[in-house]
C-alpha cells in the first residue's frame, strides 16, 4: 500500500472540503539501488489537515532529479476552489528502515501561485519539510509526509 499524510499548521478558518481522497500514488518513476535514490518523478492524491483537522483534497506532484534536489507542485483542494503551491529545497537527511527503506527528508520554502478569486483564510508562504520513504527492492515509494509551516 501507500500512504501520504499532509500537515499545515495554519488552521482552516472554512469547513472542510468534502474532495479529499484516500492517499493513493497516481504515477512515478523511482531510480534506486540499495546505496541510495538516484531521483524519482511521482504523483499522488490524498487528504491534507489544517492544525490537526482534516480540512482538504490533496494532489501532489514532486520529484528529485538526483536524489539531493526536491521540487513540487501541491494543490490543496478547499471549498472554494484550488490553491497551488511551488515546493523547492534539498536533501537534509538520509536513513534506512528496519526493513531495508530509505528516508529522504528535503528542506525548503513554499509559496503561493495560484487561488480562486472568492478564497477564505489560506497559507501563503513558508517552510517545508518532506520525507518520502522509498523501497528500493520494489522500487516505489511506500510513504510520503509533508508537512507545511506558515511564515
Amino acid at each position: 500500500g501507500f500512504g501520504m499524510d499532509v500537515r499545515i499548521d495554519r488552521p482552516s478558518d472554512g469547513a472542510a472540503c468534502s474532495c479529499q481522497k484516500a492517499a493513493a500514488t497516481l504515477s512515478e518513476r523511482v531510480s534506486v539501488s540499495e546505496r541510495g535514490v538516484g531521483g524519482f518523478q511521482h504523483t499522488a492524491e490524498g487528504a491534507a489537515a489544517a492544525a490537526g483537522a482534516p480540512s482538504y483534497g490533496v494532489r501532489l506532484e514532486h520529484s528529485s532529479g538526483n536524489g539531493s534536489d526536491h521540487r513540487a507542485r501541491l494543490s490543496l483542494e478547499s471549498r472554494d476552489g484550488t490553491f497551488v503551491y511551488e515546493l523547492k529545497g534539498g536533501v537534509v537527511q538520509r536513513t534506512t528502515t528496519e526493513w531495508g527503506g530509505l528516508v529522504y527528508r528535503y528542506a525548503g520554502t513554499y509559496s503561493n501561485t495560484g487561488r480562486p478569486a472568492m478564497s477564505h483564510s489560506m497559507p501563503d508562504r513558508g517552510t517545508y519539510v518532506v520525507e518520502v520513504t522509498i523501497s528500493w527492492r520494489q522500487s516505489r515509494i511506500v510513504h510520503v509526509t509533508v508537512d507545511l509551516t506558515e511564515g
